[in-house]
């Protein structure tokens, strides 16, 4: 059996469901650890999870690159520190995300980040 989402994981989803980043009650909560150098490959989040995943950056932050699955556009974005991000719709399914393996962003050294990405699973 799993262990229970903490309760402090609880209090920031509903804070953040009320300005719609967010699932009030989710199902599923993993913490990552990127450390200086180390990148995420380019992904979509998949089922079985419902639309909808919250994403909050806490310790630094980096550059997270979007690419579109179809035109192969891409586009960066650099979250703040304790911001957090929503992916649904087109944002979720169309547009892959990843985080590539390097030392800087921009000339900006990069630090420990801590991702806390929240989802919620289909219901059956």
């Amino acid at each position: 059996s799993q262990a229970p989402i903490p309760d402090f994981v609880l209090r920031a989803c509903a804070k953040l469901a009320l300005q719609g980043l967010a699932h009030q009650h989710p199902d599923q909560c993993s913490i990552n650890e990127y450390l200086p150098g180390e990148g995420m490959s380019a992904h979509v989040d998949a089922l079985p999870f419902a639309d909808g995943i919250s994403i909050l950056t806490l310790g630094s932050t980096c550059e997270i690159e979007f690419i579109h699955s179809a035109s192969g556009e891409i586009r960066r974005f650099t979250p703040e520190v304790g911001s957090a991000m929503f992916l649904t719709g087109v944002s979720r399914y169309e547009w892959v995300h990843g985080i590539q393996a390097r030392w800087n962003d921009g000339g900006i050294p990069r630090q420990r980040r801590i991702s806390l990405v929240t989802r919620k699973k289909h219901p059956d």
